[in-house]
């Protein structure tokens, strides 16, 4: 997934994001305008959803867009504090905890 979304940068020794975060965003807020996702009841079983910090500065569209998802389609949601859109390799033990979890509430760990 990293080799995917992050490229050597040019100007340091670090890694930078391949897709300019601005267009990311604005390919997520656009698509939240198309009603993609049905509520979690019609899932037929649990649903989690699993977040990054809306209240960070400089939150990716993400962040508020899945906090509403959460709050107006009915799913469990929660949010890994201090994390952008890329939560799963910026925190992954965290993302990992929360859905172990979830999935011993249910019965199904």
């Amino acid at each position: 997934m990293a080799q995917s979304v992050l490229r050597r940068s040019p100007a340091s020794d670090g890694y930078e994001l391949v897709c300019d975060p601005e267009n990311e965003a604005s390919i997520y807020a656009q698509a939240m305008t198309l009603n993609l996702w049905p509520s979690a009841k019609e899932f037929g079983g649990p649903v989690k959803l699993i977040g990054c910090d809306s209240d960070m500065p400089g939150a990716p569209a993400t962040g508020p867009a899945n906090r509403a998802l959460g709050a107006e389609g009915g799913y469990d949601y929660s949010f890994i504090a201090g994390t952008g859109h890329l939560l799963q390799i910026e925190k992954p033990e965290e993302c990992v905890r929360l859905t172990v979890e979830f999935l011993a509430r249910h019965g199904l760990a």
